[in-house]
């Protein structure tokens, strides 16, 4: 049922497709309330808070989390919110109990369903990309991946073709260009590292190289520089094959330069490294804080309610996902939360070096995933966060599996 609901999840927009389903925002919805639903009814929680174990810690936090959660949410409800806060209780809350469901589903079938999704992901975003840019491109190009695209995005949200400069972006099966570059950067995170812990095939590369061209074809700055700083690290500190990886990344880095300029004229990308001027448009956008005054944004921060309340207006406007949450949920909610999705960060420092070795693939997966937070939240949408769990699980059964005695 694991790989089930992780394949729900993110590929949903095939089911659309083919099916013949209307994107209806309730049937969306239901998708997430499935999937949540077989998630916690699988997880055995209230089995695992009998006789925790070494998940003491762990249950701890997410016990918390759950209980904060739910002062949070009959605050909302005061305010006469019910369907958005719900939905963010069922995915900041309550959908983290799926770790304990895919603690127990056999890793090496979790990670074939990891690359059957995001080679789907992928594919579904590349094809777009050529269409719309190569060939046959422009105008043409566009009304051929609308009806598909129109198929699979909620009627509540207009089908827009977001592109930089004169290159289109590839939205993927997810219809949003964030969320499908938000599930590719943490697979090709893993893939990448997964290459140098695993016996290498061209079928791995191949994959690998697949996974990071629909990456670089969503054209989503924010999980670009993610996916790039993370292989950086998860290269430079890994702990085998120095010259397996220096050629793997030369090979893919190559390959990668090659693809990006096929067909399409180099100056094109001009428009898309200016997203990364510091000066420019698109930073001084993130860096937006709102007109509130100091004082509206100080009691935002301490009670959230943001926006049902309307005290402050720097989450609205801000597109980094970390100052969203604060607003929302407060310093009271907000801190329990984020020290539950940092727990694999402290089970990694108190580990030894063996176990360390053992859980580092997922372990700066799970990174990868909380770096997106700088900007949009793709990660705690019901595309995403599913997957985020599942290598979160996998951090937590390296922990369990390899327990050895404390060393520095």
């Amino acid at each position: 049922m694991a790989y089930l609901v992780l394949i729900l999840s993110t590929l949903r927009g095939f089911v659309f497709l083919f099916m013949g389903l209307s994107p209806m925002p309730n049937i969306f919805f239901a998708f997430t309330l499935i999937n949540v639903g077989i998630a916690v009814l699988s997880s055995r929680f209230f089995s695992y808070l009998k006789n925790p174990g070494e998940l003491s810690t762990f249950l701890k936090l997410l016990t918390i989390n759950i209980i904060f959660g739910l002062i949070w949410y009959f605050g909302d409800i005061i305010f006469g919110n019910y369907l958005l806060s719900g939905r963010n209780f069922l995915l900041f809350f309550i959908a983290p109990i799926s770790i304990l469901f895919f603690l127990r589903a056999k890793e090496n079938y979790l990670v074939i369903t990891i690359f059957f999704i995001a080679t789907a992901v992928s594919v579904s975003c590349i094809i777009q990309f050529i269409i719309c840019n190569i060939y046959p491109a422009d105008i043409i190009g566009i009304e051929m991946v609308r009806g598909p695209l129109e198929a699979i995005t909620p009627t509540n949200n207009s089908v827009i073709f977001s592109r930089i400069g004169s290159i289109y972006r590839a939205h993927g099966i997810t219809a949003n260009y964030h969320d499908s570059g938000n599930i590719l950067t943490m697979v090709s995170v893993y893939s990448f590292g997964y290459t140098f812990y695993k016996k290498t095939s061209i079928l791995t590369i191949c994959l690998t190289l697949l996974i990071l061209l629909g990456v670089f074809s969503t054209l989503s700055t924010a999980n670009i520089i993610a996916a790039i700083v993370c292989i950086i690290i998860i290269s430079l500190f890994s702990y085998r094959g120095l010259f397996k990886r220096i050629f793997i990344i030369a090979v893919m880095g190559y390959a990668l330069l090659f693809f990006s300029t096929f067909q399409i004229e180099p100056d094109a990308y001009e428009d898309v490294f200016n997203q990364l001027d510091p000066s420019g448009s698109k930073m001084n956008a993130m860096m937006n804080l709102g007109s509130s005054s100091a004082s509206e944004r100080i009691i935002s921060m301490l009670f959230g309610h943001e926006r049902s309340s309307g005290i402050s207006d720097m989450g609205y406007y801000s597109e980094a996902a970390i100052v969203v949450m604060l607003m929302e949920f407060g310093i009271v909610t907000f801190i329990p939360l984020m020290l539950f999705f940092c727990y694999p960060i402290y089970i990694f420092l108190i580990s030894n070096k063996e176990i360390r070795r053992e859980m580092w693939v997922p372990f700066v997966t799970v990174l990868t995933g909380l770096l997106t937070f700088w900007h949009y939240g793709s990660l705690f949408r019901s595309t995403s966060i599913f997957l985020f769990f599942a290598f979160y699980s996998m951090v937590i059964k390296k922990y369990l599996n390899r327990r050895l005695p404390y060393s520095n």
